[in-house]
């Protein structure tokens, strides 16, 4: 039977990447739609409230996105340094938990909100040439 403390650290080591790639694609999706909104209607959106909405919307989420990166990070660092040290406080565990479970939770809810916005986005799609 191994130690718990170790496997938690080597869990939390494994499992921040996968969490933080996958923000990472959120927020390159998110970017992506306000870029296309940018594309299709200009510098100037202030004739459509609806773009306004939208744009405002993606760049709060993709906001959240970051932050969950950025805690993913953090955690996948304090993981290797418990693992590399064999230090192992409790308020640390604690943190980490509470990181990754809301990087898990804002996954799901920013996947859920962007799949459900994208009809709308599809509206203001545009050809983006290619110059390759």
């Amino acid at each position: 039977m191994g130690d718990p403390h170790l496997d938690f650290w080597v869990a939390s080591a494994t499992i921040a990447p996968v969490l933080g790639l996958t923000h990472s694609v959120l927020t390159g999706t998110l970017y992506t739609f306000t870029s296309r909104l940018y594309q299709a209607l200009g510098k100037d959106l202030s004739d459509n409230a609806e773009a306004i909405l939208l744009r405002n919307k993606f760049a709060v989420l993709s906001d959240i996105s970051m932050g969950s990166v950025a805690a993913c990070i953090l955690a996948m660092t304090w993981a290797l340094v418990s693992l590399g040290f064999a230090s192992d406080f409790v308020a640390a565990r604690i943190i980490v938990v509470l990181s990754l479970s809301m990087a898990m939770v804002t996954s799901l809810i920013l996947g859920v909100i962007t799949a459900r916005e994208a009809p709308r986005i599809a509206r203001f799609r545009v050809e983006v040439p290619d110059w390759g």
